[in-house]
């Protein structure tokens, strides 16, 4: 069986094998057809270990994160800084899998939340979405950041 997504651009949110080939075999996006722009939320079954969330904020459960708690740093190869904040990952049993089935997925990463999170507002604004998206992504990331302990 081909894998869903044969290159994973992002890879640095420690996912591991068992849990990619998982998500490579999932039923739900077996039904997509190849070339399909997809963002999934996907719980994961039973057998497979936790994943790590690195977010913190509102959409999984803690309050805002506010500034003095926070500092900007740029993580791996991207183009602009995230909002970090100095506290550990914590355990997750869903995974968010953004990408282009049968392609390329480009990111896959655990979280507490039913959701993806938008992108960071940087990214955005790079990427020259409407202004009320890059606004949606801008009071996302004001209330959120990430575990620097990644």
């Amino acid at each position: 069986m081909k894998p869903h997504f044969p290159e994973v651009a992002h890879a640095d949110h420690n996912i591991t094998q068992e849990q990619l080939d998982w998500v490579n075999r999932h039923p739900e996006i077996s039904k997509l057809p190849d070339g399909e722009f997809m963002i999934k939320v996907l719980e994961m079954p039973h057998f497979l270990e936790d994943a790590q969330c690195a977010l913190y904020g509102p959409s999984v459960g803690d309050p805002n994160v506010e500034n003095h708690e926070t500092f900007l740093k740029i993580r791996g190869d991207r183009a602009g800084p995230s909002r970090m904040i100095d506290k550990p990952t914590r355990p997750a049993r869903n995974l968010v899998v953004i990408g282009i089935k049968g392609k390329v997925a480009f990111t896959v990463y655990g979280t507490r939340s039913s959701k993806a999170a938008p992108m960071e507002a940087w990214d955005a604004e790079r990427k020259e979405l409407p202004h009320d998206e890059i606004k949606r992504c801008r009071d996302f990331w004001n209330q959120h950041a990430l575990s620097s302990q990644e």
